[in-house]
């Protein structure tokens, strides 16, 4: 390991904090930390696979070029030298991998003895529990790594059974644009206005929701729903055609966050159905820093996300609940109005600049700056 006073340039001036970010730079939430180590002020790096991600100004991009053509576990494993090269070249004060699979392998090889690993979600619930050496693989990552860091209290009892390391609290931020004002309700001959975004996988819980705005358009309430995110296969929109939704849904595909504002301000109502496993959920609270009351599922951390005055949390894979909860909102406009306020009242505490120095802090305490000296007779 480098000494403390190795940071020091031959002038005596301490130089900035140097970072190296490890991770899919196409991925969002990796883009708002890079931004983030920017705006502070440290001197950062993004070693990526992603070669079709924009650049971000102020960052030094790394891209394992090479081997990019080829399937994924074996990009990540044939990227690990050039990896390495660029540790020992650049020397950065940490190494940061976001996601604790193939992102979080390669920063446990890198050779660096400062090393921050992410866990997300899916890397900590879901492969861990289908796969003994996905397990095991979890525990060595995480041996390799001096701080873990997880974005929900529910992901941090998961990894708790990983690793014996102090876990550190990330949450991801929501981003300033989401803190707008609402586009106005609905007009009295309108739909009631849903709003999700995810990948439209089973997890996801698309069919519960399209099964749940069925039982509601029965009950003689018209709803509508822009669902934001990939349709793998089609699946989500067959299923929509197939329960007569067509001209209730509408797939918007993948978005960026300035769209996802957007269809969140026009709607009136969150919903996240997740089916069986969810680290935090974001877009929750993206929706409600836009006024939007959430209705998830009681599944992993989205408790943690809605506001417990407002926030409706039901049982997943409940198409029942699911619809009752959005008749409520549809009945009472009153309801809805309170809810808003506190939904917006929640988000407030979720604001990028209130959770990201919860990073910095967990940076400054693997390696803290050093003073340079006053002179001479300096102690």
């Amino acid at each position: 390991m480098r000494r403390a006073t190795d940071r020091l340039p031959r002038d005596g001036m301490p130089r900035r904090r140097r970072i190296l970010l490890v991770g899919d730079a196409a991925n969002p939430n990796v883009q708002r930390w890079v931004r983030h180590c920017v705006s502070v002020g440290y001197e950062t790096y993004l070693f990526t696979c992603a070669t079709d991600a924009p650049d971000i100004p102020g960052v030094h991009r790394v891209e394992a070029s090479a081997w990019l053509w080829l399937p994924g576990p074996l990009t990540y494993l044939l990227s690990v030298p050039r990896l390495r090269r660029t540790v020992r070249t650049i020397a950065p004060d940490i190494v940061h991998a976001h996601y604790g699979g193939g992102y979080g392998v390669m920063g446990a090889l890198s050779g660096s003895s400062a090393l921050v690993i992410s866990l997300w979600g899916s890397d900590v619930l879901v492969s861990p529990a289908r796969s003994r050496i996905r397990a095991a693989l979890l525990r060595w990552m995480l041996r390799q790594a001096v701080a873990v860091c997880v974005n929900s209290r529910h992901l941090a009892q998961a990894a708790a059974a990983y690793t014996a390391l102090p876990i550190h609290l990330t949450y991801f931020g929501v981003e300033p644009l989401f803190y707008t004002h609402h586009a106005g309700e609905r007009g009295p001959r309108e739909p009631l206005r849903l709003a999700t975004v995810k990948t439209f996988t089973p997890n996801s819980g698309i069919d519960t929701l399209l099964s749940a705005m069925r039982r509601v358009k029965d009950a003689g309430i018209a709803v509508s729903l822009v669902a934001v995110g990939p349709d793998p296969g089609g699946r989500a929109g067959g299923l929509a055609r197939e329960m007569d939704l067509g001209d209730s849904v509408r797939f918007v595909g993948l978005a960026p966050p300035a769209t996802v504002a957007e269809v969140m301000r026009s709607s009136d109502i969150y919903v996240q159905p997740t089916s069986f496993a969810e680290g935090f959920g974001i877009a929750v609270v993206e929706a409600q820093a836009c006024w939007l009351p959430a209705i998830v599922s009681n599944i992993g951390g989205l408790v943690e996300a809605v506001d417990p005055t407002s926030g409706t949390v039901v049982p997943p894979r409940d198409p029942d609940a699911f619809a009752a909860a959005i008749i409520r909102f549809a009945n009472d406009q009153q309801r809805l109005d309170d809810a808003r306020r506190h939904a917006r009242t929640f988000a407030e505490g979720f604001r990028w600049e209130t959770v990201a120095p919860a990073m910095d802090a967990v940076y400054d305490m693997i390696a803290r700056p050093v003073e340079a000296p006053e002179g001479p007779g300096s102690a």
